[in-house]
């Protein structure tokens, strides 16, 4: 478009021109356009300027965008957290982590020593349980809802696109992230401790209190032939059970919040149902009043433990855990079946962590290596027998020889 001005000999003063080309079409703008062209121009000379003083005082630079401090990205996330165990902690880690930060400090301004000043505070105290000095693996554990919260949150924030969080402190050489227990409940441990919980009540033990024994007698039990987690044995309802088909319908698990459709019983975990519905009535659950674990088995399960003489808990040597039950069930679906059918029943979302469940003891590998050995246990047998009868072998003889037989 040009835009100009001429002097009008007749009219004897100067007025706006202009045309403008559209489509190959050339268009004059009429005389009663003056006022509307020179405010466009008036337009044209203000962005002209303010170009000029962009490039004269280096304003062409963009505005960066707004960075949230890590206390904003820290609120924003917690409430997304949708286990109340995984919120829980959480929330504690935060709080522990932000009194160790500047005020106010910006999410990009985090460096890998803000991560160390909380592995050293934590590694100076004494955990609540273990009344031990905390682990490094529990440490990192909680430095990784941390670090998962800062990469869910920047993603809402255009400043932190390119933005990577700091890698935490190295661990030191040929440490072992997690720790996996590896121990297994006894058939022993398990009868002495469900034999103590179903005792009649003696002395000032009212029938509550012995329902209460009886009824984590039960799940117990049900844990160790079924391989279901705490929660998940607290949240079954008769409902579920398929008498017919003798089998749970629609398991829903805890962790992984999957469905098992189908999940067969023994004869043993039947016999718990139905003992279970006498003594439960009108209640929907099987076995706890409202579908959520009962804490106190706790408490009742370590004092049994104590009478009984059985290291209790996971930070004892060898501690009874009732979780260590569900390791039982593993191990022994493994041992009869494939790992994919084991993977089903634990619930587990990978084959990686069914693996893991698969233990073994002293006496399996000796069983292990008597069977490579191809020893004739009963031809053995019937020769020391034999022996005992023509009067060859006396009592302390015969211990011995069975003894060396099964090497105990």
């Amino acid at each position: 478009m040009q835009i100009w001005r001429q002097y009008n000999k007749r009219t004897k003063r100067y007025e706006w021109r202009a045309r403008f080309r559209y489509n190959n079409k050339t268009f004059r703008p009429i005389e009663n356009t003056k006022e509307d062209l020179e405010e466009l121009i008036a337009d044209i000379r203000d962005q002209e300027k303010t170009e000029r003083d962009n490039r004269k005082y280096n304003r062409e630079k963009e505005v960066p965008s707004y960075v949230p401090t890590v206390a904003e990205i820290f609120d924003k996330v917690l409430p997304t957290i949708g286990k109340h165990h995984q919120r829980t902690l959480a929330k504690r880690v935060f709080e522990t982590f932000l009194l160790l930060l500047p005020p106010s400090i910006k999410v990009n301004q985090l460096t890998q020593r803000h991560f160390q000043l909380y592995i050293n505070l934590r590694k100076g105290q004494i955990g609540k349980q273990s009344k031990q000095p905390i682990k490094l693996q529990t440490i990192y554990k909680e430095l990784y809802a941390a670090t998962s919260a800062l990469k869910d949150g920047k993603v809402d924030y255009e400043s932190l696109e390119k933005w990577q969080v700091p890698e935490l402190p190295k661990l030191p050489k040929g440490f072992k992230k997690t720790t996996q227990r590896e121990r297994l409940v006894s058939d022993k441990e398990l009868s002495a401790v469900v034999g103590e919980l179903v005792k009649p009540p003696t002395g000032k033990q009212t029938h509550a209190h012995h329902f209460h024994r009886v009824r984590l007698a039960h799940t117990l039990e049900f844990g160790y032939w079924t391989g279901l987690r705490r929660k998940e044995i607290a949240r079954l309802k008769f409902s579920q059970y398929d008498e017919e088909q003798q089998a749970l319908l629609n398991v829903k698990r805890w962790k992984t919040t999957t469905v098992t459709k189908f999940f067969p019983l023994g004869k043993r975990a039947v016999e718990i149902i139905n003992e279970r519905r006498q003594a439960q009535g009108d209640s929907d659950y099987i076995f706890t009043p409202d579908g959520e674990p009962i804490e106190s088995n706790y408490r009742t399960l370590k004092t049994v433990c104590r009478k009984l003489k059985i290291n209790y808990g996971r930070f004892s040597p060898d501690g009874f855990v009732s979780h260590d039950l569900r390791h039982n069930f593993g191990t022994e679906i493994l041992r009869e079946s494939d790992i994919e059918t084991a993977r089903e029943l634990l619930g587990h979302s990978n084959i990686t962590q069914t693996g893991t469940y698969l233990h073994t003891s002293a006496d399996r590998l000796r069983e292990a290596v008597r069977k490579r050995d191809k020893i004739d246990y009963n031809a053995e047998l019937e020769k020391i027998f034999e022996a005992v009868k023509k009067g060859e072998l006396n009592q302390q003889e015969f211990n011995e020889q069975i003894k060396k037989l099964f090497k105990f």
